[in-house]
């Protein structure tokens, strides 16, 4: 099982949008996220707010994600793929 380290900056593919999120450590990400997904973002109706997740969870059903690496001014400079696995 390939995991993040603690602080990497990772993402998801969700088809129409990547969703973020930064990871803390002993399988959880905290990201910002929506009990609605998309259709709140698309209706404007959701109630979002900052949760921390389980690694699986935040991928939902993904088995892939990204770690973006970034330079000492803030840049990115690299995305790493990643697999992940149960």
């Amino acid at each position: 099982m390939s995991m993040p380290h603690y602080g990497d900056h990772i993402s998801v593919d969700r088809g129409l949008y990547s969703h973020h999120g930064i990871y803390v450590g002993k399988g959880k990400v905290v990201h910002y996220d929506n009990d609605l997904g998309i259709l709140g973002k698309i209706t404007g109706i959701d109630e979002p707010e900052v949760r921390k997740t389980s690694l699986k969870e935040f991928l939902d059903g993904s088995d892939e994600y990204r770690v973006h690496l970034y330079d000492r001014k803030g840049n990115e400079t690299r995305t790493l793929k990643k697999r992940y696995s149960d």
